[in-house]
């Protein structure tokens, strides 16, 4: 499992323009992403649609949504 605070530490980093945090967050969630939008599409359409090309579309959005993200920590 991630630490919650290394997750807030490389968000904040990223959200100062650092692609290495950038990066890291990316590899970090890629697998979560990917087991949600396999189990969203159903079996169906994954014969038609590339799970895949579905994560690299959610990653990009999120990284066009960068600048307007602010890291907090709602745990606490």
């Amino acid at each position: 499992t991630f630490s919650h605070s290394r997750t807030l530490h490389l968000l904040d980093l990223a959200l100062s323009g650092d692609q290495v945090a950038m990066s890291e967050l990316l590899a970090r969630h890629k697998g979560r992403v990917l087991r949600i939008v396999r189990a969203r599409l159903g079996p169906q359409l994954r014969q038609f649609m590339e799970s895949q090309d579905i994560v690299q579309e959610v990653f990009l959005q999120a990284l066009q949504s960068i600048p307007q993200l602010e890291a907090t920590d709602e745990a606490k």
